[in-house]
C-alpha cells in the first residue's frame, strides 16, 4: 500500500455521461493530471469524514482497514462510498 501526498489539486467538472441534459459531476486532479474520486467514509462515534482516492474501486476498500484507522481516517470506519458531487443544471454550456 502507498500513499502519496499531492501539494497542488484542482476541482474540475467532468461530463462523466456525456449527455448535454444531465449534471456534471466534480473529480480532482492534481498537476500530473491524476484523477482523484472523493469519497465519504462514516466512522464509529464520530462524524464523517471525506477522502480522496485514486482508484474508486481499491480505494474505498483501503480506508476500510483496521491498520489505517489512527493514521489515515483518524478512526474505526464503518463504511466508505463514493461521494458524487454535481454541478447545478445541465452540462451543456460548461
Amino acid at each position: 500500500m502507498s500513499f502519496r501526498i499531492v501539494s497542488e489539486l484542482s476541482a474540475l467538472t467532468v461530463d462523466w455521461d456525456e449527455k448535454a441534459d444531465t449534471p456534471g459531476v466534480y473529480l480532482a486532479f492534481d498537476t500530473s493530471d491524476n484523477v482523484y474520486y472523493p469519497a465519504i467514509c462514516s466512522l464509529a462515534d464520530k462524524s464523517s469524514k471525506i477522502f480522496l482516492i485514486k482508484d474508486p474501486v481499491q480505494g474505498l476498500q483501503t480506508l476500510k482497514q483496521q491498520e489505517l484507522q489512527y493514521v489515515v481516517t483518524g478512526g474505526v470506519v464503518q463504511d466508505c462510498a463514493l461521494l458524487v458531487l454535481q454541478t447545478t443544471g445541465s452540462f451543456g454550456g460548461y
